[in-house]
């Protein structure tokens, strides 16, 4: 999708803790489903955009929502949060 359009990523968080041992990381078309601890998010090599963006506001927004536009044909990049909401 890369400068052609929009994308949409939705976050899914559960109510439970959830074991290792359930779900395995497995390799599929979009990429590696691996568990990391959150602690860890900040120590992985991700995007700036998910760095500088996704993750801070998924942070605030636990049980809630957000939607943002971020501009990455611009450099440095730019983003507008349009709603955020945290949950309860």
């Amino acid at each position: 999708y890369e400068g052609s359009g929009h994308w949409l990523i939705f976050v899914f968080e559960v109510d439970r803790a959830i074991r290792v041992d359930e779900i395995p990381t497995m390799e599929i078309s979009e990429g590696v489903l691996n568990w990391v601890p959150v602690t860890q998010v900040a120590d992985l090599d991700i995007p700036e955009t998910d760095r500088k963006v996704l993750w801070p506001l998924m942070s605030r927004s636990r049980r809630g929502f957000f939607t943002a536009d971020i501009d990455c044909s611009v450099d440095p990049f730019m983003w507008t949060v349009h709603e955020s909401a945290i949950g309860g």
